[in-house]
């Protein structure tokens, strides 16, 4: 890792589709989940945390945080709701749907927001050889199509 560099071995997963609702017909009704090598799995969790010792979020971020749920920004948004109605002041409250914001090109931005947060180079490098020149299996029932270039965006499950 102190290299940056990923084994090609290592860049082939395997995408599982997981059903969300009844209708199995409907291929919005399935989420894929990129299973990963155990190799990369590590490297990614490694990267992961010392990113994250070298930054802070917001407290007020409830998404992507360990130990903080749904429930907690619902807790946090009722409470806030309450508070407005006893001063009898507006609340302003904006809701951001993300549902397919990881879908797409997002990889550049991600590496300019990582080095405009002074994240070191050699993390900044390896993040980028973690999404370059992948490929996919994808499991159907219980066979695996041939592997396939993967596309762009973030993988869900990493």
């Amino acid at each position: 890792m102190y290299q940056q560099k990923i084994p090609a071995e290592w860049r082939t997963s395997t995408t599982v589709l997981i059903k969300k609702k009844l209708d199995k017909g409907v291929p919005s009704n399935y989420r894929g989940i990129n299973i990963l090598s155990p190799a990369l799995k590590l490297t990614t969790k490694v990267t992961t945390n010392k990113i994250n010792n070298l930054t802070s979020l917001a407290d007020e971020q409830q998404g992507f945080r360990s130990g903080r749920s749904c429930t907690d920004a619902l807790l946090e948004l009722r409470q806030i709701v309450e508070k407005s109605i006893e001063c009898n002041e507006p609340a302003f409250i904006c809701f951001v749907d993300l549902t397919r914001e990881f879908d797409s090109d997002q990889l550049k931005d991600v590496l300019h927001l990582l080095y405009n947060r002074q994240i070191p180079h050699n993390l900044i490098k390896t993040i980028e050889n973690i999404y370059t020149n992948n490929k996919i299996l994808a499991q159907i029932e219980r066979d695996l199509t041939e592997p396939i270039r993967a596309g762009s965006g973030i993988r869900k499950g990493d």
